[in-house]
């Protein structure tokens, strides 16, 4: 039972140890193949678009559940870098949707490669592991999904 307890408790050290480094690394700008830093807020903004091509801002911050007004921020930073390019709908005429610039898509590019790239890394070493514990991480993981959801909405 002592050794239980002792696996818990390195277990949940390590896990705020890795949510620390990644607090770390997310505040970090980094150049996406641009010449120019980006806060991860940007990239993320410029994937979501990328991904959602043609979108509104109303549609985009429903659809990654951001305010508006939030998206309308990042929205006019990026337009300012020339990354995101407003476009009037054809449709109505008043509503505005979002595109990608070139530059704005060779950073999502570079972005999505980025991310391919690790994901790749984590599938491997996941393949390495037994069912029981490729399960064992997927409960946790919930488990943790589960109580951030939980305590979001408190």
């Amino acid at each position: 039972m002592e050794y239980k307890n002792e696996i818990i408790q390195k277990s949940i050290k390590q896990f705020a140890k890795v949510i620390n480094e990644y607090l770390k690394y997310d505040s970090v700008p980094r150049d996406y193949g641009t010449n120019e830093l980006l806060y991860n807020s940007e990239i993320h903004m410029i994937q979501a678009i990328g991904y959602k091509m043609g979108e509104t801002v109303t549609e985009l911050s429903q659809s990654i559940s951001i305010t508006k007004g939030g998206v309308s921020q990042t929205v006019s930073k990026l337009e300012k870098k020339g990354y995101i390019i407003k476009e009037r709908k054809a449709k109505y005429g008043k509503e505005i949707i979002l595109m990608l610039s070139e530059k704005g898509k060779k950073a999502f590019n570079v972005h999505e490669k980025s991310h391919s790239k690790f994901s790749s890394s984590m599938a491997e070493y996941m393949k390495t592991l037994s069912d029981e514990k490729l399960s064992g991480i997927e409960e946790m993981l919930n488990f943790i999904g589960d109580h951030f959801e939980k305590i979001k909405n408190k």
